[in-house]
């Protein structure tokens, strides 16, 4: 028997016993070399930021409410952790007759449904290794991060053996993409999908339209794949991000709730459930996506603050001075909350601030106006220790935070002093004040281009990003032949925060820019 894994190192990754022991007799069948275990998608990722493995072998089903197999591949990538020249095999369930293939750069090498032989598995994964031998050159290429070279040695591949088309020409277009080729990217996709039906290729297709602003034509592509494939993640992910950005927040929060349905320990999904769900003002279930986007995010690349903190401002909602015990339980859980987000983050004196800042507001909401001044007072004491920037991006949420307790004149003396000093002083500030001065003019063109500049040095300001996109707005109607470039610039910067972590008064305001949006989009949908 050949030694297919003599030299390899190999990571198993099973909850159950005697799936362990079935996948160890695999690989020790063919001498594997280095052999590792996990029993969880979390292990198995904590290995993998440890050291890389040649092969993985991942079991789909890793326990009820547990995340799935298909997740530890798919966060391994978004997370960096797959090397390109790496292979990752999917363990099916028995009676299995399908698996995900419509991602572009999250899909598994193989997959075998249950029961595994061993002849099997060593006649597929010898026909692996060599097709990973034939590429390994372009695929070096790639963790080296020669994109350029990565992609000019394909084509040369794609002459010299095209029965590796497929492969090739999907490595080549998340290549093109990444590097914003869409129409040569889009024209190669378009020709594996007539010539294969391959469902990786029509959500290619679909991410280069939503990159060109062409959404109908994007739509459709991601509706195929869902067609294709039902439980697509990828493509619940970019239709509710195709809708969200065309306005329709109505059709994008119903499209996830049955995505979370489908997958509800996908945190990416929850995170913008909560969001979308924010945006509508659908608390109950923004609360109950936030609640899930924290527990299946925690210890991976898609932990992130403003799922806790956009859980406590959802809760706040829920909070009365009159009391109940639904105030009493949902202030209870807005605390933890923001207690959990400031030990996750301990060396972080922004997400401290923010965390001291929203517990203020939300004893304030249950009227223990006690407690609400010391967490003021510890919240103020934080800001004060935040650099100037970041004081900057934070002072409207301070003086709103403060509104009707002990700190609420200091908080604005304070204010008056700090803008004096930095807006006036630091080339940001600046760009902001002559951003507000040329919208007052009229001038949406030169606006728009000052809160740009203002963004590069504050990227994550509420204020002036709202700023930046109420002015887009106004310059689209004046100049409709640049809708799709300015809107591009708005909505890949809308997307990227949330709404659920803003204070009420930034809600109100992206609420209607919301609306604005939905107004300016194209016409079409409004069928």
């Amino acid at each position: 028997m050949a030694a297919l894994l003599a030299d390899k190192t190999v990571l198993i990754v099973a909850k159950r016993l005697e799936s362990l022991s079935a996948l160890r007799t695999l690989v020790q069948d063919q001498q594997a070399g280095l052999v590792q275990v996990a029993s969880s998608a979390n292990m198995a990722l904590s290995l993998l930021r440890m050291q890389s493995f040649d092969l993985c072998l991942i079991e789909h089903g890793l326990g009820e409410g547990e995340k799935n197999g298909y997740q530890v591949i798919e966060e391994s990538v978004r997370e960096g952790l797959k090397r390109a020249v790496d292979c990752q095999i999917l363990i099916l369930p028995e009676g299995s007759t399908s698996v995900a293939n419509d991602s572009l750069e999250s899909f598994a090498d193989s997959f075998f449904v249950k029961p595994v032989s061993s002849q099997l598995f060593g006649n597929r994964l010898e026909k692996l290794l060599k097709l990973k031998q034939a590429v390994k050159p372009a695929e070096e290429l790639i963790d080296k991060g020669d994109e350029t070279k990565a992609i000019q040695l394909i084509e040369q591949m794609l002459r010299k053996m095209p029965s590796l088309g497929p492969y090739l020409t999907r490595l080549q277009c998340r290549l093109l993409i990444n590097r914003q080729d869409y129409d040569r990217a889009r024209q190669l996709l378009q020709i594996a999908a007539d010539e294969r039906g391959m469902s990786w290729a029509y959500m290619g297709m679909g991410v280069c339209h939503y990159h060109q602003g062409h959404f109908a034509e994007a739509m459709a592509c991601f509706n195929q794949v869902l067609e294709r494939s039902p439980e697509s993640i990828e493509a619940f992910d970019w239709l509710s991000r195709l809708y969200r950005v065309i306005g329709r927040n109505e059709p994008a929060q119903k499209l996830l709730e049955k995505a979370v349905a489908v997958h509800p320990t996908v945190p990416i999904l929850q995170s913008d459930l909560g969001d979308v769900a924010s945006e509508n003002s659908s608390w109950d279930v923004a609360i109950s996506a936030f609640r899930e986007s924290v527990k299946y995010a925690r210890h991976s690349c898609y932990q992130k603050p403003n799922n806790y903190f956009g859980l406590a401002r959802c809760l706040q909602t829920k909070v009365s001075p009159q009391g109940g015990p639904l105030s009493s339980r949902a202030e209870q859980e807005a605390v933890r909350a923001l207690e959990d987000v400031a030990y996750e983050y301990q060396e972080d004196r922004l997400i401290r601030f923010k965390s001291r800042l929203m517990t203020s507001e939300t004893y304030k909401l249950s009227g223990d106006i006690k407690r609400a001044n010391a967490a003021a007072q510890d919240a103020f004491a934080d800001f004060k220790k935040l650099d100037d920037s970041q004081q900057a991006e934070e002072l409207d949420n301070l003086l709103e935070g403060l509104e009707n307790t002990q700190l609420q004149a200091v908080a604005e003396e304070y204010k008056a002093d700090f803008s004096r000093r930095v807006f006036t002083e630091t080339e940001w500030g600046r760009n902001n004040l002559q951003g507000i001065g040329y919208y007052r003019k009229g001038k949406f063109e030169e606006a728009f281009e000052y809160f740009l500049k203002a963004l590069e040095t504050v990227p994550n300001s509420p204020s002036v990003l709202l700023n930046l996109v109420q002015t887009g707005y106004e310059l689209v109607q004046l100049q409709p032949q640049r809708a799709t470039e300015i809107l591009a610039v708005c909505n890949e910067r809308l997307l990227n925060v949330s709404i659920g972590a803003m204070n009420t008064k930034q809600q109100d305001r992206f609420r209607a820019l919301s609306d604005r949006r939905a107004m300016l989009s194209d016409p079409e949908f409004d069928s």
